[in-house]
């Protein structure tokens, strides 16, 4: 093995060694809220300290994503991740989101230019899939309740 291959696989094991130092000792599950307390070096981070976000799958290894202050997926990986600080948010801190009552027709989209698409509110900041009550839920990046007399045409 040359110098150069020993000197990579020293790095990664360090690498390893710190991402499990650095690792949230708490288990973060998907749809579960968390609240950023510190941002640490990031410039220009695209969330709000103090703010609940919703987790869009399990935090796992080095990497967090969830939909940021801009309806935007977005998150943290790597080296950002690993000076952010995060905590589980409280039940007030997610009741303070207002969102539209359980079954309350809404329009959902995920991107920005994304196409607009009927779904119902469970009341908690998820929507019913295929609009039943005994659906699963989705989270969504944009929403809106539905008006008829001021729908969303070419946005």
């Amino acid at each position: 093995m040359n110098i150069e291959q020993q000197i990579t696989d020293a790095c990664e094991a360090l690498r390893k060694e710190l991402i499990e130092k650095l690792s949230p000792k708490e288990e973060y599950k998907k749809d579960d809220w968390i609240v950023f307390t510190d941002f640490g070096n990031v410039i220009r981070p695209p969330f709000t300290l103090g703010k609940p976000y919703q987790l869009l799958h399990d935090i796992v290894r080095d990497a967090i994503a969830v939909v940021d202050d801009n309806g935007v997926r977005n998150g943290y990986c790597g080296y950002a991740f690993e000076v952010v600080s995060f905590r589980h948010a409280t039940p007030e801190e997610i009741a303070h989101k207002n969102f539209p009552p359980d079954g309350t027709a809404c329009l959902v989209r995920d991107y920005i230019d994304g196409s607009w698409i009927l779904a119902y509110s469970n009341g908690k900041g998820k929507f019913y899939k295929k609009c039943k009550k005994n659906s699963e839920t989705i989270v969504w990046a944009y929403y809106q309740i539905l008006d008829p007399n001021n729908l969303p045409v070419n946005e």
